[in-house]
């Protein structure tokens, strides 16, 4: 049993069979399964076999019974996913890819915010233009438990396991956002694929290395580049604290998830990440 509760600060606890046990307070919650018949559009060879049929699990709207009314208030929804290592093929095992849907009345959808609570990932936020094949913007995170990142508006995410962990994050966002992977099954995925290459070290030993390689489905494709993650305290979120916490202790600290017509400067990637020097 793999414990949960100091990285998610919720009574959570996980089986052997990558299940979630729910503890005292927190309702449970059926997870909803992504397997690989799901998942294949989404690969660089689709051809390719999966040792395990289903790859992750998606828990929809975990509270606390006491938070639930303060949840439902704030219009937020917190959900986790559990993704155990493994590889289809070359590449690693992903989520398929979302963009979130445009807040109603306005011209600016909906942002998210990922925390790692276990393992190792890989995200890649992608910016299309009018045209979901013409990439302006891409940016590759490397992130470890505690990491949070904001997924700003008009960007898409994908999420990588890498390693050889299981993978646990969570995500607030909300409740009225709808994710659509529409634009990235059309395109077989996200603008690169991560894949395990080996490469010849200085002292001749062969080492397992990741590749990042461009999917050629896309008609403009930018460089992928490396950011990284920065400390949050603009919106209350620190790396030494699970933000189901700090969410629930005072949910206007997420209002930019909520109203992010409200805090556009805010949200610009230069300000939620360190930028490669160009």
């Amino acid at each position: 049993m793999l414990a949960l509760d100091k990285s998610t600060g919720l009574p959570l606890a996980m089986r052997e069979d990558f299940s979630l046990e729910f503890g005292s307070g927190l309702s449970p919650v059926d997870p909803v399964a992504v397997d690989f018949s799901k998942l294949r559009v989404y690969l660089r060879n689709q051809s390719v076999s999966a040792a395990r049929r289903e790859l992750y699990w998606t828990y929809r709207a975990v509270v606390l019974e006491a938070d639930r009314e303060k949840m439902g208030q704030a219009g937020l929804r917190y959900d986790l996913l559990v993704m155990p290592p493994g590889k289809l093929g070359e590449e690693f095992v992903k989520t398929k890819g979302y963009y979130n849907s445009l807040k109603a009345g306005t011209d600016v959808s909906y942002p998210q915010l990922l925390e790692i609570s276990h393992g190792e990932a890989f995200l890649i936020l992608q910016r299309p233009s009018a045209d979901p094949a013409r990439l302006l913007e891409l940016y590759l995170f490397s992130v470890g438990r505690g990491d949070k990142v904001i997924v700003p508006p008009g960007f898409g995410a994908v999420v990588v396991n890498p390693g050889k962990e299981v993978l646990v994050y969570s995500f607030w966002q909300s409740a009225a956002n709808e994710e659509s992977a529409e634009a990235y099954e059309i395109l077989g995925g996200a603008g690169y694929y991560v894949a395990e290459s080996q490469r010849l070290s200085r002292e001749g030993d062969t080492k397992n290395d990741f590749e990042f390689v461009p999917n050629l489905n896309y008609k403009l494709l930018p460089k992928l580049q490396e950011a990284g993650v920065r400390e949050l305290p603009q919106f209350d979120l620190l790396s030494a604290l699970p933000m189901y916490f700090t969410g629930m202790r005072d949910p206007r600290s997420l209002d930019f998830l909520i109203n992010p017509e409200n805090h556009r400067d805010d949200l610009k990637p230069e300000k939620l990440f360190v930028l490669p020097v160009v």
